[in-house]
């Protein structure tokens, strides 16, 4: 059994919600300048093709940034975060090969959490969550 509500986004939760966005688009753009300069520093030949690989290489990487922008955009316009308070139903480890997601399940609701907060509670335990409207991620976190 579960309740859940809708509460206005605080600053702070905001400012969580484009840490968890900007992190991985810092990281793709430095890894886009390193390879960018990989090619014009080490590699002599032809420089109309060096450039072609560059822009295809740019404008390729350029498509998981957008997608993480507009998630993290969507949550922040939204203006609102759900707020769910009840007995977690199961918890299940989601594995993609590479990285692995830690999901609390509260009937039909699917919440990704840290994997701290997954390996404290068990199925039956209490809890309040706090979690973003569209990706449901949690923003706060506490066992009753």
């Amino acid at each position: 059994m579960y309740k859940t509500s809708q509460l206005a986004l605080t600053d702070e939760d905001i400012a969580l919600i484009k840490k968890r966005s900007n992190l991985p688009l810092w990281i793709i753009g430095i890894s886009c300048l390193v390879f960018d300069a990989m090619f014009l520093l080490f590699i002599d030949d032809k420089i109309s093709l060096i450039l072609m690989a560059i822009c295809i290489f740019d404008l390729m990487m350029s498509i998981p940034i957008l997608i993480l922008y507009r998630r993290g955009k969507k949550d922040v316009d939204a203006g609102y975060k759900l707020f769910i308070h009840g007995e977690i139903d199961k918890k299940e480890l989601k594995s993609t090969g590479k990285t692995t997601t830690p999901y609390l399940f509260f009937g039909g609701e699917k919440i990704i959490v840290s994997y701290r907060e997954y390996k404290s509670v068990e199925a039956g335990d209490k809890v309040e969550i706090t979690f973003t409207a569209h990706t449901k991620y949690a923003i706060n976190f506490r066992k009753l």
